[in-house]
C-alpha cells in the first residue's frame, strides 16, 4: 500500500492541491506545466500509475481492485496510459513478472 501522506496526496484533486499550495488551480497547473512540461493532472497520474505498477508485479491483488486502491478510476485511460508508459497491459506485465 501507499504510504499515508503519499496516499493523501494522490486522493487530492489539483484543485485541493492548489488550495493546500494558497494559489489558484488554473495558476498552479500553468506554473507547474512551465517548470516541468508536463501537467498538474499527467503528472499525479504518473505517480498513481508507478505506485500501480509497484503493487501490481508484488503482489497478486486483482487488478482491477489494485486500480481503485491506487485512486485509478478509469480502466480504459488507466490500461491505454500503462500500455504506453510500459509497453504492455497490466496483466501481460503481471504474467512476466511472476514467471
Amino acid at each position: 500500500m501507499c504510504s499515508k501522506a503519499v496516499c493523501s496526496l494522490l486522493s487530492m484533486a489539483h484543485r485541493g492541491l492548489a488550495v493546500q499550495a494558497g494559489y489558484n488551480a488554473n495558476y498552479l497547473s500553468r506554473l507547474f506545466h512551465e517548470q516541468t512540461g508536463m501537467t498538474l493532472i499527467d503528472y499525479i497520474y504518473r505517480i498513481r500509475l508507478t505506485h500501480f505498477y509497484a503493487r501490481l508485479v508484488k503482489t497478486n491483488t486483482p487488478i482491477k481492485e489494485l486500480m481503485l486502491e491506487c485512486g485509478l478510476t478509469n480502466e480504459r485511460t488507466t490500461r491505454e496510459l500503462f500500455q504506453k508508459i510500459y509497453g504492455a497491459l497490466p496483466l501481460e506485465i503481471r504474467k512476466i513478472q511472476h514467471t
